[in-house]
């Protein structure tokens, strides 16, 4: 990516990309190479290889939450637009939980997690925490249709001065097992290899209930339809799976 040509093709290929993917219109094509280009100096640093296509596909993404979902979001380009934001932030939500759960499921979590997302709204004062703030009303969402199906499937939690993580409750600080930015990079990482390896969808599955949302194995197991042992299972193979990937390698080594 050394001439600015390659730049700005690199660049057309991930917003078109995002464009096709998330239905992301908000702004022009080229309104937003503009900004990305604009920003290109300050914001990235790239390398070389699947590490700078990454890094560039995360300012693509920064950069049209910044100039586009941002601001629709919170009303500056009037409610027609707000709607369309929100609405775009919605499909984002599902899309990265389409995989991890039943459609029905994910897009629950979505719906209830845009609701908490506009009523909160005010919270998020910069555009850099704004996806952030999404994702983790997502979280929460999930973590709340998991519990509402623990109820009608009459499961016990284990007490909670059980004190194992691996198979306790819902714990608030899980959340923070995996930063914000690092959740992101992780989960866009898991969603391109199932894209790219449909068998390791279950075991993939089974590793981002667990780490990304903090779902007790037993939970796990009862959604999966496996026992608790086969589950440690999948997500042990799920990790040596992910440690083969080079993007994924240094953050696995953190959690």
């Amino acid at each position: 990516m050394a001439g600015s040509n390659q730049l700005e093709e690199a660049c057309r290929r991930h917003i078109r990309h995002l464009i096709e993917k998330q239905g992301w219109t908000l702004l022009s094509e080229d309104e937003w190479l503009a900004h990305v280009l604009k920003h290109y100096p300050d914001r990235i640093d790239l390398q070389r290889g699947a590490d700078a296509e990454s890094k560039l596909q995360t300012l693509c993404i920064a950069i049209y939450c910044e100039y586009g979902l941002y601001p629709a979001c919170k009303g500056v380009r009037g409610d027609g637009i707000r709607k369309q934001g929100f609405e775009e932030v919605a499909y984002y939500l599902y899309d990265r939980m389409v995989y991890f759960l039943p459609p029905q499921n994910a897009e629950d979590a979505a719906h209830d997690a845009i609701i908490e997302l506009h009523r909160t709204i005010d919270k998020v004062t910069t555009p850099a925490a704004f996806l952030s703030f999404a994702r983790q009303k997502l979280r929460d969402a999930v973590r709340k249709i998991v519990r509402n199906e623990e109820r009608m499937l009459s499961l016990e939690l284990p007490n909670e001065d059980e004190g194992d993580v691996t198979s306790g409750p819902f714990d608030p600080v899980t959340a923070d097992v995996i930063q914000a930015e690092r959740a992101q990079k992780v989960l866009d990482a898991m969603n391109r290899i199932v894209e790219e390896n449909p068998r390791s969808k279950e075991q993939i599955k089974a590793f981002v209930l667990r780490h990304l949302y903090g779902i007790p194995i037993e939970q796990i197991a009862v959604r999966l339809k496996k026992s608790p042992d086969q589950i440690y299972v999948l997500i042990s193979r799920a990790k040596k799976r992910l440690r083969d990937d080079p993007e994924l390698r240094q953050l696995l080594d953190d959690l």
